[in-house]
């Protein structure tokens, strides 16, 4: 039976979402209360956007912005890449891969169902990814 993304990796997660006139501060304060690395930005049910650890780090921080002053759409990732719940574990960790992506939101018919994180994958899934890619380069 192949494996998809829901359920098998992701199910049943309490999903972590501000709305997008939220500040920088209070997404940070969640992330540290929670333990967790990022935040989605939704409006209606809707995913807006994603907020990041790294987020805060570069574009408040580093950019010496106001946390408390800073909404959130000014320094989330509008319109994240998504997974579909029914691709394959692969399938996501290789849009992570290209991507560039340490979370990637889930959705299934247009619904946000879950998160995937980096971690969320077992070192053999992520060798195995290694491995392809480094097939392929030798192929070319």
């Amino acid at each position: 039976m192949r494996r998809r993304i829901y359920p098998d990796v992701v199910h049943d997660q309490d999903l972590i979402c501000l709305p997008p006139t939220a500040t920088a501060r209070a997404a940070a304060r969640l992330m540290a209360e929670k333990r967790i690395s990022s935040v989605l930005v939704t409006q209606n049910e809707r995913l807006m956007g994603i907020v990041t650890v790294r987020d805060i780090a570069r574009k408040i921080v580093g950019e010496g912005r106001n946390a408390d002053q800073t909404h959130l759409t000014s320094i989330m990732t509008p319109d994240p890449s998504c997974a579909d719940a029914d691709d394959t574990p692969m399938t996501a960790l290789r849009r992570m891969q290209e991507g560039g992506y340490r979370h990637l939101p889930v959705t299934q018919r247009g619904k946000l169902v879950g998160l995937l994180v980096r971690s969320d994958f077992s070192s053999d899934e992520a060798q195995c990814l290694e491995f392809e890619d480094s097939l392929w380069q030798h192929m070319r």
